[in-house]
């Protein structure tokens, strides 16, 4: 069975860390470190949601990037988040 991947909702994260479900808050301390090693997450919110994965740059050459990736009345739309915060 695949694992749930990691939900971000009222600006905290949930994931499972350890077998342990753990709560972060965005923009904390704790988020970046979580962040700099993750490489997917799903974000909700009263307006939508979204699932953003860490991808490569099609020329394997640049560096790593953040897309967001929803689908609406059947159509997959994609949008580029930005870089992962060095």
């Amino acid at each position: 069975m695949a694992k749930a991947p990691p939900i971000i909702q009222d600006g905290i994260l949930t994931d499972l860390l350890d077998g342990h479900p753990t709560q972060i808050a965005v923009d904390s301390p704790g988020w970046y470190a979580w962040l700099a090693s993750a490489s997917t997450f799903t974000f909700r919110s009263e307006a939508g949601s979204f699932t953003a994965h860490k991808e490569q740059a099609g020329n394997r050459r640049g560096k790593p990037y953040w897309r967001a990736y929803c689908t609406r009345k059947g159509k997959l739309h994609r949008a580029y988040l930005g870089p992962p915060r060095s």
